[in-house]
């Protein structure tokens, strides 16, 4: 989560699971969010599909290593710029 927080994206940090929730900016639905990322190489899963209180976020696994997860922030980084 250091790695996300860099990059400007709040997330709380997952108290002993592997998935962490993504607030996305306001521009974006979960899914167009989710879309975006997948041009840059990253899979998030949309919130709407956990229900309608989800949408506004996505939902992530941290299941690979600290490098890959440092890359997937930094291919991030640019749907949080205006």
């Amino acid at each position: 989560t250091k790695e996300l927080s860099r990059i400007g994206w709040e997330v709380r940090k997952p108290e002993g699971g592997m998935f962490i929730w993504g607030k996305i900016p306001r521009r974006f639905s979960s899914w167009q969010f989710c879309l975006a990322a997948l041009d840059r190489g990253v899979v998030v899963t949309p919130g709407h599909a956990f229900g309608d209180e989800g949408e506004g976020y996505v939902r992530m696994a941290l299941v690979h290593d600290e490098e890959t997860l440092a890359e997937a922030a930094s291919r991030l980084q640019p749907l949080f710029n205006p």
